[in-house]
């Protein structure tokens, strides 16, 4: 697991931008999943879509 980093000129925190397992970008993979829904649904619908998800709290699961 390798995670993608830059570091934020106004705070000087490094973030996290990108997480790659076994060679494939989760930045990647969602770009190429909403790319196709807008041209699928259009950008207005893929907005909502964002905005809905947005709202969601984040919640981490432990593995059982």
């Amino acid at each position: 697991l390798e995670f993608k980093l830059r570091k934020d000129n106004k705070t000087d925190e490094w973030e996290a931008f990108d997480m790659v397992a076994e060679g494939i970008s989760l930045l990647s993979s969602k770009q190429s999943e909403w790319n196709t829904k807008i041209r699928q649904d259009g950008i207005l619908a893929v907005a909502q879509d964002l905005e809905k998800l947005a709202a969601e709290p984040i919640r981490f699961e432990a593995k059982k």
